[in-house]
């Protein structure tokens, strides 16, 4: 049994991996091209867009 724990382990941390990669590449993309991605002046009106759409 330890050895499926392990496998879990093992695909759980390469997901992550990937995930925090493909965050770093959109932030990378999100510095090139500022002008594409839309800006918030406050958290509060980032938030109320959130709830618009929920």
């Amino acid at each position: 049994m330890a050895t499926a724990n392990v496998n879990i382990s093992i695909d759980s941390a390469l997901k992550q991996e990937a995930e925090t990669k493909a965050a770093l590449d959109e932030y990378e993309e999100m510095k090139k091209n500022p002008g594409s991605y839309k800006r918030y002046e406050s958290f509060d009106e980032a938030l109320d867009e959130v709830f618009a759409d929920a």
